[in-house]
């Protein structure tokens, strides 16, 4: 498959953005199926698609969960609904498989957002079903998180829990997921120093390594 014929990434707002809508609107499995819309869109702002398509292609198991986590995006301006107000539109009531035209309010926001992460949809495509949206949603946060200068995330254990708002072993048990999976390798740094930023020195517990290149992908999106 060649994902550069459509589009390549998903765009994620930077960091500071990111933390407060994953924590405070987003949800997990809301940010999950923000992001298949966006896949599913190519390269519009607007995807027309039924509720059972979206519960099947995230694997959410209640139809319920699917028509409120939509409705906190369609409430938040994440996404909205052709003509909302003259039809009259009640996601709450929607039948599953009726087809909607959803608009990506958020894709143009990040876009206009001159720092944004870059997730491939490949990676997407062919790992959500076997991660879940909770991991997908780690994954994009250590993406958010990863200093290219020295080539990892390092995020606290501490500052992950807060942001996903979970756990400490929900925590483990998705980075163990991500690891079975080969998305990221853990390394546990018991002492090394790293210079960071300006001349500061910096302990880091945990170095979390993205194993794919979304750098590359990227700049094969702009060469094609």
């Amino acid at each position: 498959m060649n994902v550069i014929d459509t589009v390549s990434w998903i765009p994620i707002k930077n960091k500071t953005i990111y933390e407060s809508e994953i924590n405070c609107i987003l949800t997990k499995n809301g940010f999950a199926i923000l992001c298949y819309l966006m896949v599913q869109a190519h390269n519009t702002s607007y995807v027309r698609i039924s509720m059972k398509d979206i519960q099947g292609a995230v694997d959410i198991k209640d139809a319920r969960t699917i028509k409120s986590t939509l409705n906190i995006l369609i409430d938040n301006n994440y996404i909205s609904i052709e003509n909302n107000d003259a039809l009259n539109i009640n996601i709450l009531k929607c039948n599953k498989n009726e087809h909607i035209t959803f608009f990506l309010n958020y894709r143009q926001e990040a876009l206009d957002n001159k720092e944004f992460e870059r997730m491939p949809v490949d990676i997407f495509n062919k790992y959500i079903h076997k991660i879940n949206c909770p991991s997908w949603c780690l994954l994009c946060t250590l993406a958010v998180y990863n200093n290219k200068r020295c080539g990892y995330a390092f995020p606290k254990y501490e500052h992950l829990q807060n942001i996903l708002g979970i756990s400490s072993q929900s925590l483990k048990d998705y980075i163990d997921t991500l690891i079975t999976h080969k998305l990221i390798r853990l390394n546990q740094d018991k002492g090394t120093l790293y210079e960071y930023g300006d001349g500061i020195w910096r302990f880091h517990r945990n170095n979390y390594y993205l194993t794919y290149n979304s750098e590359k992908v990227w700049q094969d999106y702009i060469n094609n």
